[in-house]
């Protein structure tokens, strides 16, 4: 009999008794409120990972510019002290 898995290893037995569980601890009433909540709690965290990707890729380039421009030390020549 092949078993067929889901993500992070999880068979579908596996999934069938977590969702059993999940639907006796929060009943059918609250379920679709539950489900609801956990999408949109996903969503947001999609969300705020693109724009710390975002934020990151900015960060670099602005590096990368930093670094290729030439430093100008005419402006901050020091003179010898005794």
């Amino acid at each position: 009999m092949p078993t067929h898995t889901l993500a992070f290893g999880i068979g579908i037995w596996e999934l069938g008794i977590v969702l059993v569980i999940v639907l006796l601890i929060f009943g059918a009433g609250k379920l679709p409120g539950v489900g609801a909540a956990l999408g949109k709690s996903l969503s947001a965290f999609k969300k705020n990972a693109a724009l710390g990707e975002e934020e990151e890729k900015k960060a670099l380039e602005e590096t990368k510019t930093a670094d290729a421009k030439p430093i100008d030390t005419s402006e901050t020549k020091s003179t010898p002290t005794d």
